[in-house]
């Protein structure tokens, strides 16, 4: 047995390829004429090939049969440190030494790789190239040729970068770094895990005593009404908000399904109207007790008082006079706007007995009026044009009458579970967020 070593140090710049591949050939599989082939063509390959050190003790091939590589390479063990194309090269070097021509050395790598052998455009362009008095079997460097982007360094780079600036721009980036707008956008994306969204609008930026009142009055909900749901039939809530006679769609809701050879359709941009009224509903677990409207003036403390005068009539009315007579257990829950705040309110409310709910400040996503019944209801009136401030009246009562017993009930189960999240993120709003997440 012979050996045939053949050293390959960084053969391709920067590749890292400093390795030793080890052929194999039978002692018997040689010719016995091999032996004038000699050492004489191992010199011949070393003086050829800047790049590779060939030692060997003897090589037993005959001139005519060196090249039959199906016989030699099948017979052979390799190292796979050393990539095949090396490899392939190394053969078609060989092939064009000895004057074979190009379509018997494409046959013999065809035979011998099989699916892994270069193509034949390939092997005929590197035949050509070493004809032409190529040394080299590593890939010339290409002035301009991509940069290697997504290695480790770049994306540490990258990611330094974005979290001094959430802000920047990929195009920002791809100055910076020296990449393509592609690379820096694959890295992002890819390798980051990271998407550009538009930060989300709250009422509020909530300081630490705020947090801290909005947890205080979830938990103190929680405890008095999960834990006792028979109690939750003495709430009533109530707020107020504007509807307008034409209210447009939104942004999101005016969207439609497009093919890709049509255009986005342009509408004009409408504003709501200015005629538009105040609605007050009062309601529990068990539906709407009153509702009113203000026109023409604002719900101040004296007006809000009226309003509550004739509330407590329709609560007697529709709840009976046995749930009249339990009015002190009832409970009204409303926002801390100055006018529900205010001395006449709070004196009305001590002469009805009715005790009052505190409630924490800017928090809209914890009052039902705003999370539950004021979206629902102009979801359906939006994109209709109503014209005069009575039909548009008919239209609230209208829409308000379509809420069913499962949605009432439902919005008091979505307050318990509302409670429960503002806890779960420690009094921080929490509508469109996910838990445990950054930000």
């Amino acid at each position: 047995m012979v050996q045939l070593e053949i050293l390959v140090p960084n053969v391709i710049p920067n590749s890292g390829y400093e390795v030793v591949s080890k052929c194999s050939v039978s002692q018997h599989d040689l010719s016995d004429s091999a032996r004038q082939f000699g050492r004489d063509r191992m010199s011949l390959l070393t003086s050829h090939f800047e790049d590779m050190e060939v030692t060997s003790c003897l090589i037993d091939w005959h001139c005519q049969r060196v090249l039959q590589l199906k016989m030699a390479c099948k017979k052979a063990t390799m190292s796979m440190q050393v990539p095949q194309k090396l490899v392939q090269r190394v053969c078609v070097w060989f092939s064009m030494r000895i004057h074979h021509p190009a379509v018997e050395t494409v046959r013999l790598i065809q035979d011998v790789f099989g699916a892994n052998s270069y193509s034949e455009r390939s092997i005929y362009r590197w035949h050509k190239d070493f004809q032409s008095g190529r040394t080299k079997l590593g890939d010339l460097f290409r002035k301009g040729g991509p940069k290697l982007a997504q290695n480790a360094t770049m994306v540490a780079s990258c990611r330094r970068k974005v979290e001094r600036n959430r802000r920047v721009s990929i195009h920002q980036l791809s100055a910076s770094l020296g990449l393509s707008y592609g690379s820096v956008h694959s890295i992002l994306h890819k390798d980051l895990k990271m998407s550009k969204k538009k930060g989300k609008l709250v009422p509020h930026v909530l300081n630490a005593v705020q947090r801290q009142q909005r947890m205080t009055f979830a938990r103190d909900f929680l405890r008095t009404y999960r834990d006792h749901p028979e109690e939750q039939k003495w709430i009533i809530t109530c707020d107020e908000s504007y509807f307008h006679v034409y209210e447009p769609y939104s942004k999101m809701e005016n969207r439609q399904w497009l093919t890709k050879d049509m255009n986005r359709p342009q509408q004009a941009s409408i504003e709501r109207s200015t005629a538009k009224v105040i609605f007050l509903p009062f309601f529990d677990k068990t539906g709407l007790l009153h509702a009113e409207f203000v026109q023409n003036t604002t719900v101040t403390s004296l007006v809000f008082r009226d309003i509550l005068s004739r509330m407590r009539t329709s609560l007697r009315v529709r709840r009976g006079a046995a749930a009249w007579r339990m009015r002190h257990r009832y409970c009204l829950h409303m926002d801390n706007a100055s006018t529900h705040r205010s001395i006449p309110v709070r004196q009305a409310l001590e002469d009805m007995h009715l005790q009052k709910m505190r409630h924490p400040p800017y928090s809209p996503d914890l009052s039902p009026c705003d999370f539950f019944l004021f979206p629902l209801m102009k979801k359906k009136m939006q994109g209709i044009e109503y014209r005069t401030i009575e039909n548009m009246k008919q239209a609230v009562l209208d829409t308000l009458a379509t809420v069913t017993q499962q949605q009432w009930t439902y919005c008091f189960d979505q307050w318990i579970a509302r409670c429960e999240k503002c806890l779960l993120f420690e009094g921080r709003y929490f509508e469109g967020m996910k838990f445990g997440l950054d930000g």
